[in-house]
């Protein structure tokens, strides 16, 4: 058996004398004295009961947020999601495939020197498909 006294308790478990005095009073050997191996399985023991009850209540709290932003429509489900991106990799694939039949139509108008920047152009509004934006002037 090791002894410790209620003051190294006091600053190995960083609560105060009275808890300490309360808590250990089983694993008691004197005034002032405790079994530390005793001291330190009664402290886990009610530590890990605390640990516990404060993470179900962290996920019970973060499922009562979570089962308000459902009732305030802040989620979209599952089928409104994959209809958005499949209705958006359509259009994206569409403005790729006419990608080619307009730029042949562009560039026969415009000198050389303006290619780049023209396919530079028709390229970034395929690409608005996927960012989200919307600019239909070509």
């Amino acid at each position: 058996m090791i002894e410790i006294t209620e003051k190294r308790l006091v600053s190995l478990f960083k609560i105060s004398e009275r808890k300490i005095r309360d808590d250990f009073k089983s694993v008691r050997v004197g005034t002032g004295k405790y079994d530390l191996l005793g001291c330190i399985d009664i402290y886990v023991e009610n530590t890990q009961g605390k640990n516990d009850k404060i993470e179900l209540d962290r996920v019970n709290k973060e499922l009562q947020e979570f089962k308000l932003g459902i009732l305030k429509k802040e989620y979209y489900s599952v089928e409104e999601v994959d209809t958005a991106v499949s209705d958006m990799l359509f259009n994206f694939k569409s403005k790729l495939l006419s990608l080619p039949r307009k730029l042949s139509n562009k560039l026969k108008n415009i000198e050389e020197n303006e290619w780049e920047e023209t396919i530079e152009k028709m390229v970034d509004g395929a690409l608005e498909e996927i960012r989200g934006e919307k600019n239909d002037s070509e």
